[in-house]
């Protein structure tokens, strides 16, 4: 899978069957778990930031670079019906807060899916 597309559903985005078709994506492989982990990490020490600023809105959230060892992940987290919570937290690696996003956005690691890949 190239990287735009990676980075598109991994923001939380959706695409249809056609589409997948269209990109030569259908019918398509798992993804190893450690390729979203690894593509998350590339573009946070390029970028600072995954996947976009922070908008302070629900969302997937965000990965930030602090600095060469504290690395963020907020989001908002839902806590109930209709009641979302402000979630933040600081990690040493990359790779670290990279897991932490997928874990509470996409409800991975293994056996779980990323708009219906399934993540090996």
């Amino acid at each position: 899978m190239d990287p735009e597309t990676l980075t598109y559903l991994l923001s939380g985005g959706h695409l249809s069957v056609p589409e997948r078709e269209a990109r030569g994506l259908w019918p398509h492989p798992p993804i190893p778990f450690a390729d979203l982990v690894e593509h998350i990490v590339k573009e946070v020490e390029l970028k600072k930031v995954f996947p976009g600023p922070w908008k302070n809105e629900r969302g997937p959230g965000i990965v930030e670079r602090k600095s060469a060892f504290q690395f963020v992940w907020l989001a908002y987290v839902e806590i109930g019906v209709a009641r979302d919570e402000l979630k933040r937290s600081v990690f040493r690696s990359a790779e670290a807060a990279a897991r932490a996003y997928l874990h509470w956005n996409f409800n991975l690691p293994k056996g779980g899916s990323l708009d219906g890949w399934r993540i090996a």
